[in-house]
């Protein structure tokens, strides 16, 4: 009777299904991709690019978590819905998440305190100003700079790195203060030019991998030669799991 119990349980779970055979089970994953050890489903995985499948307690304990500090600066009203979508994509990104915080002038209401120190004290906190420049200048204050300028300037003074972010193919509709300050940020940094919300992810993912290799927090694998448009088109998730498996220390299910 013992040994029929055994066999019983061995049938029953996924991970110890016969590699000679087709998987009768499997666990479940939520949209996030982590499996849930409570729910088994019958069948073989279906792949999904979307949803790597890897367990987050896994990832914890083999990656040297080491946060980032991100700073979106923009006129709010013109960017409402790319800062919302930067932020929610950086930090549920399963390999971003673990080096990149992001900061919002919005996600920290002002209070007594003036709005102009609110912001500029999250630009002192962090490591790494995001720039969303568009047609919009923003409200002047009596010297004439708008809020995203000074964010701008507190971040060269404090030496940041700046990553500068524009909409649009030209600046002919821009504000002239706005293409002053796109030239201005020209002079010393890479700035790249987006249309839609989707070029503006992959273009800030393309950036943030790029420090993360640069500062050896993660290596083996190059993106130079990855084009925008093929990380648009396949996941950014599956594309970095694929690819740093080996890195991690163990393989993606497929």
């Amino acid at each position: 009777m013992k040994q029929t119990k055994n066999k019983a349980e061995v049938s029953d779970n996924p991970i110890l299904n016969n590699s000679y055979e087709k998987p009768k089970y499997h666990y479940s994953t939520d949209l996030s991709g982590n499996l849930d050890y409570t729910q088994k489903k019958k069948g073989r995985r279906i792949f999904t690019p979307d949803i790597p499948v890897v367990p987050v307690k896994t990832i914890q304990r083999r990656l040297i978590i080491v946060h980032y500090k991100i700073f979106i600066s923009s006129v709010q009203k013109e960017f409402k819905n790319e800062r919302k979508a930067l932020k929610v994509y950086i930090e549920g990104d399963h390999l971003l998440r673990n080096f990149f915080e992001v900061l919002m002038f919005e996600d920290h209401p002002a209070a007594d305190a003036r709005a102009e120190k609110v912001y500029l004290a999250k630009v002192k906190e962090c490591d790494i100003y995001l720039g969303l420049f568009g047609n919009e200048y923003g409200p002047e204050d009596q010297k004439g700079l708008s809020p995203t300028h000074k964010e701008f300037l507190e971040a060269e003074r404090r030496r940041c790195q700046r990553l500068i972010y524009i909409k649009g193919k030209d600046d002919s509709s821009k504000h002239n203060k706005m293409k002053a300050l796109i030239s201005e940020a020209g002079v010393e940094l890479i700035r790249r030019r987006f249309e839609t919300q989707s070029e503006l992810i992959s273009a800030v993912y393309a950036s943030l991998v790029n420090i993360l290799m640069k500062s050896g927090k993660i290596n083996n694998v190059s993106f130079d030669t990855l084009d925008l448009k093929q990380i648009s088109t396949h996941s950014p998730n599956f594309l970095l799991w694929h690819k740093y498996s080996n890195l991690l220390g163990f393989k993606p299910e497929i």
